[in-house]
């Protein structure tokens, strides 16, 4: 599918000057166990893929031909898929713009770039009263800014998208539910992809369920 052309790219600043950005989400954040599931789809895929077949092989051959080989299974289950899960993680998870993902944040989504507000978790403070526990959400403990021209491309499941960002390997998943509208989750999708050069089709992992 071609890429945007400069008329789309014209009619989307028409629109965010409009007064319609910039387009911010409430805060939220993703699940861990997404979040280990994205790494995979996104990084992993084809070295899971190897390992459960060798795994497969090595459970067969340990039923019919030599209980030894359910030795190499059980490393396979116990030492090599969480060394591969432990690599995507310190490899791909622990980059700032993939890790904000995990942590409370907000998006605000400018014409050339995204905002991400990152909060602390928020611990009862028996003492403090509401006027501080209202600041405390309000002011953000980090703030990360994406370039729109580094978003590489994009996977669109049922309920989110990710944006893949060059280089890095990182992503930013933009679920539906963080936006006080589904025509706001659509302008930040258009603005997000303003830039790509090719539309992805790529699988989500939300449709895999």
């Amino acid at each position: 599918m071609s890429g945007k052309t400069q008329k789309e790219i014209d009619v989307t600043d028409n629109a965010m000057d409009s007064g319609l950005t910039p387009v911010v989400t409430e805060i939220f954040r993703m699940g861990k166990q997404s979040h280990a599931m994205h790494m995979v789809h996104l990084h992993g895929k084809p070295w899971m893929a190897l390992m459960s077949c060798l795994a497969m092989a090595s459970l067969i051959c340990g039923i019919f031909v030599d209980t030894a080989w359910s030795v190499v299974f059980l490393m396979m289950v116990f030492i090599v898929f969480p060394a591969i899960l432990a690599y995507l993680y310190f490899f791909y998870g622990l980059i700032p713009e993939s890790a904000m993902n995990v942590a409370p944040h907000r998006l605000i989504f400018h014409k050339d770039s995204i905002s991400s507000e990152i909060y602390a978790l928020q611990k009862p403070a028996p003492e403090a009263t509401e006027e501080e526990d209202d600041k405390r959400t309000e002011n953000p403990v980090h703030i990360l800014n994406v370039p729109l021209k580094s978003v590489e491309s994009l996977t669109v499941g049922i309920s989110s998208v990710t944006l893949s960002l060059k280089g890095k390997g990182a992503f930013i998943w933009i679920p539906v539910n963080a936006f006080p509208s589904e025509d706001l989750f659509k302008i930040a999708i258009q603005l997000s992809t303003r830039y790509l050069k090719h539309s992805s089709d790529k699988t989500h992992p939300d449709n895999q369920k």
